[in-house]
């Protein structure tokens, strides 16, 4: 048995020496010899990718080149949009791009200062709130939520409302109410769509093939 084992012990050793060891510099740890292996290997599969397919080599450098400018692209976007909306004035800038939303903007602006003076809440927040709520609402709506769908008319009217009596000219508030109106009606569009009905077409099939 002694002999048995010292034949076995002999040739695990005589297996170990022969394993040619992973290509590196002496001294250095065992991560940076296996991470420099993989490099090494990673490099030949990317040469013999490139000499065998040029033209989808370049389709995906192309692809991969296109991708990072277009991410690079959009968080730079997102990050001054960020900005303008913490530090600027969003409300006032857009008000000056496009001067026809103040017949609407400006009579809700006019109802929320009637309505919370001597409150604890400023304007400006009184609107954000409103406004986020909206966008809170149609977002969900759009994603098909029942209560969503059912709270975005109500929201509608409420905001035809505000513009309604916040409108100091009387003549005026036909045309403030219609266009919050026309606004309304287009993302109503999207925000009430019909709700899919894969599960009862799926319920449904066994009973027509019943029949």
């Amino acid at each position: 048995m002694r002999t048995n084992d010292f034949t076995t012990t002999g040739n695990i050793d005589d297996a170990a020496a022969a394993t040619p060891a992973p290509p590196g510099k002496p001294g250095w740890p065992a991560w940076a010899t296996t991470a420099l292996d993989q490099l090494t290997k990673t490099r030949k599969r990317v040469w013999r990718f490139v000499t065998t397919d040029p033209d989808g080599a370049a389709t995906l450098v192309g692809t991969a080149l296109g991708g990072v400018l277009t991410a690079v692209l959009t968080f730079s976007a997102l990050a001054k949009i960020v900005q303008w909306l913490v530090h600027g004035n969003p409300v006032h800038d857009v008000a000056e791009q496009l001067p026809a939303l103040r017949i609407a903007t400006d009579p809700i602006g006019h109802w929320l200062a009637t309505h919370t003076a001597g409150l604890p809440l400023t304007l400006q927040t009184a609107a954000w709130i409103w406004g986020l709520t909206g966008f809170v609402l149609f977002y969900a709506a759009c994603h098909r939520h029942l209560g969503a769908q059912l709270l975005w008319p109500a929201y509608g009217a409420a905001t035809a409302a505000m513009a309604w009596f916040g409108t100091d000219t009387a003549a005026h508030r036909p045309v403030a109410v219609g266009l919050l109106a026309a606004a309304w009606s287009v993302l109503s569009l999207l925000a009430l769509r019909g709700r899919r009905r894969a599960r009862a077409t799926q319920l449904a099939q066994p009973l027509i093939k019943r029949r």
